[in-house]
């Protein structure tokens, strides 16, 4: 009997124990938050500048935030290719955007790239444009991007494409295929921004 009553008194003390509050749960969780930037736009023009410095290039830097409609980006750097001197690099890095009208294929950077195929038309000295999605990925499966020359115009010509049908129904992926001037692409786990280059021979 005493042995019951003493297992009983043992089991209501642990019941009143648990009662109690635990004195942890008074106490809020702490909220440790921190930034870590593994990657970053400003990155990919770095190691374009050094690269086109590396081949003694004159360097214009467009900086690495090219955003914008893209026929105005196509413009501006149009302007920048024509009146830059011999052996000259134009690059900057960003994303255009692109005012879609109607149901053609394509994507950021082949857009700009057709954009700038008209403004590097019958350059006097040899030029070519690049434009480039980081992640590989240039909304067609398979595409990365685009590139362009001054003989595009003339090629688009000899081809029979419309190069103003093509840029106002945004339909670049059939035009660039049939060109031959697309740059295969692929998943490269970095989305970052897109690079575009142009080169003034």
């Amino acid at each position: 009997m005493g042995d019951d009553r003493r297992r009983y008194g043992a089991a209501h003390e642990d019941a009143e124990r648990l009662r109690e509050p635990i004195g942890l749960m008074d106490v809020r969780p702490g909220l440790v938050h921190e930034n870590v930037v593994v990657g970053e736009p400003a990155m990919m023009l770095r190691s374009a500048i050094e690269e086109a410095s590396r081949r003694e290039y004159h360097v214009i830097d467009m900086g690495a935030r090219v955003i914008g409609d893209a026929q105005a980006v196509a413009r501006e750097w149009g302007e920048v290719a024509r009146n830059a001197d011999a052996r000259t690099v134009v690059v900057g890095v960003g994303e255009v955007t692109v005012q879609v009208e109607g149901g053609g294929e394509g994507g950021r950077c082949q857009e700009l790239a057709w954009l700038m195929a008209k403004e590097l038309g019958g350059h006097a000295r040899p030029s070519a444009f690049v434009a480039k999605a980081s992640d590989g990925r240039d909304y067609v499966e398979g595409v990365g991007g685009a590139w362009v020359s001054e003989t595009t115009m003339a090629r688009i010509g000899e081809l029979g494409l419309d190069w103003s049908s093509v840029a106002r129904t945004h339909d670049t992926y059939p035009a660039f295929r049939a060109l031959g001037q697309l740059i295969e692409g692929g998943h490269t786990g970095w989305n970052l921004c897109d690079l575009y280059v142009a080169l003034v021979g």
